[in-house]
């Protein structure tokens, strides 16, 4: 698939984690990455830090399971609660400080001049943010929400599971903690990158 020139084909379109299409650093989280590529990476860091000595010989980084990104984000892991719908724990819309989603900025950018954004809300970045840039939730976690919608671990064949809202999103139900849905496990999109668990063994 070639860009098209619209949003949908550039959010989608094939490319490469080291040239996005907009600045990111070290301390940026990674985009434009396949589930299975997410994966790969965690297989070659749990080498990595095996043979450093750093992790134990069952040790191993994942990605998270749904239950896992549930608690994670504040959730009870077996059901959707209401009363902490949004990762900040408070009514929409997110007050600046409380993550990098769609808001004012975006409209700065050409491509995104239509893109519904949190009207009378800017924060400091118009694509992805350094992790730490936001408060950390009460798990002294960043970013789960906002920032990069995140891949999770899927047992089964077929679609991955992806959760979280991303630095392109403004819906109220999309940036709801409980939101899910699923792509193409091949798929690539640089509103999506993931975040690895190290799943201890003795």
């Amino acid at each position: 698939m070639n860009y098209d020139g619209t949003l949908a084909g550039w959010m989608l379109k094939p490319g490469s984690w080291r040239a996005p299409g907009f600045v990111q650093t070290p301390e940026h989280p990674v985009v434009a990455v396949s589930q299975r590529e997410a994966e790969q990476f965690c297989e070659w860091l749990t080498q990595h830090e095996r043979t450093s000595g750093r992790i134990g010989a069952a040790d191993r980084y994942r990605l998270p399971t749904d239950a896992e990104w549930s608690v994670a984000a504040g959730l009870k892991a077996d059901a959707h609660d209401p009363a902490n719908a949004y990762p900040w724990h408070g009514d929409h819309p997110p007050a600046p400080n409380a993550g990098n989603y769609a808001s004012g900025e975006l409209h700065d950018e050409p491509l995104f001049a239509k893109l519904p954004i949190i009207a009378d809300r800017r924060d400091a970045h118009r694509y992805t943010a350094p992790v730490g840039s936001y408060t950390a939730n009460p798990f002294g976690l960043h970013d789960m929400g906002g920032n990069v919608v995140e891949w999770l671990q899927t047992e089964r064949e077929g679609p991955a599971s992806i959760r979280g809202g991303g630095w392109l999103d403004a819906a109220p139900a999309l940036l709801d903690s409980g939101h899910r849905f699923t792509l193409a496990r091949s798929a690539r999109s640089f509103v999506i990158g993931f975040r690895s668990v190290l799943e201890r063994n003795p």
